[in-house]
């Protein structure tokens, strides 16, 4: 299954950066699908994204200036609109008239804390608006940015494949598997829904200290295409989710946004606190064995070999993620669904 992105077909809304991370009166540089964008706030604080390069001798526009709510080149000084018109050269002759130069300019919308860039050409009714992710109030949120050298699909990939956490976490929420536990997959209009129903039984030392797990909790797995897993766990009344969103910055490697709330009731700020804590020491895990199959798989090639039931989630994501960069995906189409039992 070639799971290749072509930067010059694909389309969709990517995240760029954090809110936070786009401060008036500074430059901010970035790189998604290969490419060097630049990323400010104009005058009324709304967030800008141009492509990198000046049009002029080609430097990056990173190292420019901010004069005006215009961005200006650090070689030439010329000047570029939020537009990405050019609408300054101050060596100009007298009677020269302004190149038609521009720098591309990329669609922005800002929400739920984060700035995000359409990628592609479109028309504002073909490209919509982003997914919506709030950030509830009665919710304890925290949040990381972490580069792994692995391209999107893998990361996405681990998301749907629950047997990793008995291994590459274990001893923190899992311990060797216990018991039987069914699957129940759904297409959706925008992915794939993985649900699961799971007993509390022997998890691990830490888990077993957990008094919001309950003897009987739902989790779910929920591909938001192209590059969102949306992952939530429900002990009843209380809610803990994580979303997990990649941006490409090449070929092999990516931006992973990571973004945790929790409305534990009573145990919202010591759950908060576990989690805040232990997540540090997750992730790395994660990055680690993600960049040693990113490796192989350039070294050797193959995917993949022996499959089992508990690799069916992932299939089914991984076929949606296909669908999607074939321009295939069709949100209106009758939904599949499927399921699988595996030991957890």
């Amino acid at each position: 299954m070639d799971l290749q992105i072509d930067p010059k077909t694909f389309k969709a809304w990517l995240i760029g950066a954090l809110s936070s991370e786009v401060k008036k009166g500074e430059i901010l540089s970035r790189k998604i699908m290969g490419q060097s964008l630049v990323m400010f706030r104009d005058d009324q604080g709304r967030a800008i994204a141009l492509d990198g390069r000046c049009p002029h001798k080609g430097v990056s526009l990173a190292d420019g200036k901010l004069r005006n709510g215009e961005l200006q080149c650090p070689y030439h000084g010329w000047r570029f609109n939020t537009e990405g018109s050019c609408t300054h050269v101050p060596s100009m002759a007298p009677g020269e008239e302004l190149p038609c130069a521009s720098v591309p300019n990329f669609a922005v919308c800002e929400q739920d804390g984060w700035v995000w860039v359409y990628w592609g050409q479109s028309t504002t009714l073909e490209r919509g608006k982003p997914p919506r992710y709030p950030q509830h109030e009665n919710y304890r949120w925290f949040e990381f940015v972490r580069e792994v050298k692995s391209p999107p699909h893998f990361i996405l990939e681990n998301s749907f494949d629950p047997v990793h956490a008995n291994y590459v976490h274990g001893g923190i929420l899992r311990d060797d598997p216990i018991q039987d536990v069914e699957a129940k997959i759904t297409e959706t209009p925008r992915g794939v829904l993985v649900s699961h129903t799971e007993k509390r039984g022997k998890k691990s030392v830490f888990a077993s200290y957990m008094p919001w797990i309950v003897d009987e909790f739902k989790h779910s797995e929920e591909l938001v295409l192209p590059f969102t897993a949306f992952v939530n766990a429900h002990y009843q009344t209380l809610h803990h989710m994580t979303i997990l969103t990649c941006v490409p910055i090449d070929d092999e490697n990516t931006r992973v946004f990571t973004r945790t709330g929790l409305h534990m009731g009573a145990f919202t700020l010591p759950a908060y606190l576990f989690f805040r804590a232990v997540t540090p020491f997750v992730i790395p895990q994660d990055v680690k064995i993600l960049e040693n199959q990113a490796k192989a798989f350039k070294e050797y090639g193959g995917r993949y070999g022996h499959p089992r039931q508990a690799d069916v989630p992932a299939f089914w994501a991984m076929r949606a993620y296909r669908s999607f960069l074939d321009g295939k995906f069709q949100p209106d189409a009758e939904p599949r669904t499927g399921q699988a039992v595996y030991r957890l």
